[in-house]
């Protein structure tokens, strides 16, 4: 996760960048939100064979998957500890809920389990993303760069555990969910409710809120905010995240 900007005198031939060893390491985290601006909670994927011995007094789900990966299983335990655990999932109240192409979200295990929690699946087809998701347009960058700013803060304290061979450690399990959930509840719900109304996926009927749709330009209810329009209307896609 170090970040892509550094300080330093001009014309210096070296610049030296501070890290764990760990930016090829990497976790999944699984977010989802609603068209009225709540936000589900994060599940988070550890690459690892067993479950982390953490506390997790955070917001969180975690799960632990060989390669980080979602997958079919990991699915099941999404729908079943995130999915219905949201507002509306107890009553199996019917709801849209609009994925990616990925595959893991397409078998027919998963399309049983949202059928039984009354949910109508849609599917984003493949090289829209960019243009039709939520979180890819507008919710990611910024969660990413709050989740990057912690990481950053965190090593510019300098002072870190060592390995046994003298490296600075990694931040812990416990650490990254609590900065996973810190980072998540950050994100205005505002920005959540005009994401989908900037997808065109909750906008009324009627034709008046057409204008919103893909729209670009600043938005009055973030008026004198230039970073929270900012994060509002920036792709995910201008912002790699590397791992910790």
């Amino acid at each position: 996760m170090p970040s892509n900007r550094t300080v330093n005198a001009v014309g210096d031939k070296t610049v030296k960048i501070q890290t764990t060893g760990n930016e090829k390491n990497h976790l999944t985290v699984v977010l989802a939100c609603a068209g009225d601006g709540s936000k589900l909670k994060p599940l988070v994927i550890f690459k690892c064979k067993t479950m982390p011995k953490i506390q997790n007094k955070h917001g969180v789900v975690v799960t632990v998957q060989e390669k980080g990966w979602m997958d079919n299983e990991i699915m099941k335990i999404w729908i079943e500890k995130v999915w219905h655990a949201r507002i509306g999932g107890l009553s199996r109240r019917r709801s849209l809920l609009v994925f990616d192409s990925f595959e893991a979200h397409k078998t027919e295990q998963v399309k049983r389990s949202l059928k039984s929690e009354n949910t109508d699946l849609a599917v984003i087809p493949g090289g829209l993303t960019s243009v039709l998701q939520p979180l890819d347009i507008c919710l990611n960058k910024p969660f990413k760069d709050r989740l990057r700013q912690r990481w950053m803060t965190w090593m510019a304290e300098g002072i870190h555990e060592l390995t046994a061979t003298g490296r600075q450690k990694k931040p812990s399990e416990e650490l990254m969910c609590q900065w996973i959930d810190e980072a998540w509840r950050e994100i205005p719900r505002e920005i959540v409710a005009r994401s989908f109304l900037k997808c065109g996926i909750t906008n009324s009927l009627d034709g008046s809120e057409d204008d919103l749709v893909f729209d670009s330009s600043s938005d009055e209810s973030f008026e004198g905010d230039d970073d929270l329009t900012d994060e509002l209307f920036a792709s995910d896609s201008e912002s790699d995240f590397d791992g910790f």
